[in-house]
């Protein structure tokens, strides 16, 4: 009899044993691909870290939770158990007087003073209070002041005389294959737009979803190794002029969608490997 309930004692060990490790393995490889995390900077997240440095930040503590931004920029690292394709992320924020955010994701550091971002527009005022017709399509956005062109593909492959400003977008060579009398200057706080005649702009406005002022933004970014930085994302959040003006930036909520493809039996292995190294580094490093 004792030896049933021994064998049998094994076997639950074995078998939890197992879940275990799949459990861990499931959590550190990401074999579905797919990975969400999101806080609201109320309660500590394993993963998203508090906005910093904290001479620039302020936490808001209270029911709404958040945090507030008073000196630009902010910074949060984003911890990833792995390298992901894609880093899709909505951000819920309040801006009253804020003309220009923008967020970037930090590329892979050659030295410590290395800070280079791929950036992306959040919030552009300016533009976003432009009574002209405006066009939005596949997240590129298309202002004119006097209505000419019914699709974006039409404006772009037949560019008009005029004015032109661009806000993170750049033509293709082959735009300017036409003889044309077309002037394109980059957009700029300084510049006005009133001079214009059309505004083209890799942005899509932020929604409004609240009576109290709260905006979404999402932002999609190719990640990859070459923006991973001791097994994190670190996005910045810009904010030119913002302490000049006494403005205030309110983060409520980020919530983060990694992507990469689904692994196969021939990637496990290979992921497999990755990670026990990745571990075995940690370790040395702690022992170092």
């Amino acid at each position: 009899m004792l030896k049933i309930i021994l064998k049998i004692y094994r076997v639950v060990l074995i078998i939890l044993a197992l879940i275990f490790l799949g459990w861990l393995l499931n959590k550190n490889i990401v074999p579905q691909g797919q990975l969400q995390i999101e806080t609201d900077f109320y309660d500590e997240s394993n993963f998203i870290s508090e906005l910093y440095p904290k001479e620039r930040v302020g936490a808001d503590k209270d029911k709404e939770g958040g945090q507030i931004i008073f000196i630009e920029p902010a910074y949060f690292k984003v911890k990833v158990p792995r390298t992901f394709d894609r880093v899709k992320i909505k951000m819920v924020y309040q801006n009253k007087e804020q003309e220009l955010l923008q967020m970037g994701l930090l590329k892979k550091r050659t030295d410590p003073l290395d800070w280079r971002f791929s950036l992306k527009p959040l919030e552009n005022q300016a533009l976003d209070n432009l009574d002209w017709f405006k066009l939005t399509e596949q997240g590129i956005s298309l202002w004119q002041k006097n209505k000419k062109f019914d699709s974006i593909y039409d404006f772009v492959n037949n560019l008009p005389a005029g004015k032109i400003i661009t806000f993170f977008y750049a033509f293709s060579p082959e735009a300017f294959e036409k003889e044309q009398e077309t002037i394109i200057k980059e957009w700029s706080p300084e510049l006005s737009l009133s001079e214009a005649d059309y505004v083209i702009a890799n942005y899509v406005s932020p929604q409004t979803i609240s009576l109290k002022g709260d905006k979404e933004q999402i932002l999609e970014f190719w990640a990859g190794q070459e923006h991973l930085n001791e097994n994190a994302y670190e996005f910045m959040i810009s904010a030119p002029g913002l302490e000049d003006y006494r403005r205030q930036i309110k983060i409520k909520e980020v919530l983060i969608n990694l992507d990469r493809p689904t692994t196969t039996w021939s990637d496990f292995w290979f992921d497999l490997k990755s990670y026990i190294l990745r571990k075995y580094e940690h370790l040395w490093e702690k022992i170092s």
